[in-house]
């Protein structure tokens, strides 16, 4: 049976410790201080202290945390909470601010910012690294381009008197354009779309 002595027949102890050990067996009989016992009897009750897994033992405190808490289903939403909902986005889109729907048409729209691109053998391709627009401008009053994408519609331009043809092709990132000239273009530009520039 084991016990807790302040003696100990073979290894006396200090004044700040006890000695526990079994007296059936003494090969393992252990001397601890009291200030371990107090560390021991502190922890023990900082686990007390602790929450239950089923949050049984809540203290009131406890309890109003959890309560102040939003429901999974949002249905105890405060004033405050419930507007901020209110001022998101629906899936559908459709409460869009006047912002809002300005910034979408924005973000389709080709920017500033593009590639300049050199033109291989008329009847090449190009792949767009983005959503944005091709650009092809003939160098003479008769050259003609012409861009075809492998998911939009074909456009082509062909110059009359002094103007010079420009085709341009709108196209989503990884699209296919097979471009065709007669003339060498003076230009062959990637426009990044708004919302797709670097």
């Amino acid at each position: 049976m084991g016990r807790i002595n302040k003696t100990n027949k073979t290894t006396p102890v200090t004044d700040d410790e006890i000695l526990i050990y079994d007296s059936e067996d003494t090969s393992d009989d252990k001397n601890i201080t009291l200030g371990q016992v107090s560390n021991f009897v502190a922890n023990t009750i900082s686990i007390d202290a602790k929450a239950n897994i089923d949050l049984s033992n809540l203290s009131t405190t406890g309890q109003a945390v959890i309560d102040n808490k939003t429901n999974v289903d949002l249905s105890n939403l405060s004033t405050t909470g419930q507007a901020v909902i209110n001022a998101k986005a629906n899936v559908a889109a459709d409460n869009f601010s006047a912002a809002g729907k300005a910034n979408l048409v924005d973000i389709v729209m080709p920017s500033s910012s593009y590639i300049t691109l050199t033109a291989g053998a008329s009847g090449s391709t190009y792949t767009a690294p983005a959503n944005g627009y091709v650009v092809m401008v003939g160098n003479a009053s008769a050259g003609q381009v012409y861009l075809a994408s492998s998911k939009l519609s074909t456009t082509s331009a062909t110059a009359t008197g002094v103007a010079v043809g420009a085709a341009y092709l709108s196209v989503l990132s990884g699209d296919v354009v097979t471009y065709r000239y007669n003339t060498t273009p003076s230009l062959f530009r990637f426009y990044y779309a708004e919302g797709s520039k670097p």
